[in-house]
């Protein structure tokens, strides 16, 4: 009975270290998640910050394209000028004559 007493507590005090060490690697691994999980979220909010001024650089670029003339608004304001410029130097010259 002392023998099957001492098989007992030596396969209960076994059992244990196999939980201990279970406990142990557990342990660890929720640490090095937490430690992931806390560098994930950190990306998460730099990427947030990123993704906000993209979005704002988008709207300026947007709008500056929205107010910019296009070619052809460009072409009809130069000839536009250069015919006004070809009238004054009609009426300077009827002046001067």
């Amino acid at each position: 009975m002392a023998q099957q007493l001492q098989d007992r507590v030596e396969h209960i005090g076994a059992k244990c270290g196999v939980l201990l060490e279970k406990y142990t690697l557990l342990r660890d691994s929720m640490a090095n998640v937490e430690r992931e999980l806390s560098e994930a979220l950190e990306e998460n909010a730099r990427l947030k910050l990123q993704v906000e001024q993209l979005e704002r650089s988008n709207r300026m670029l947007k709008l500056a394209s929205a107010l910019a003339p296009d070619a052809e608004s460009s072409d009809r304001v130069r000839k536009l000028l250069s015919k006004m410029v070809r009238d004054i130097d009609k009426c300077i010259a009827q002046l001067n004559s």
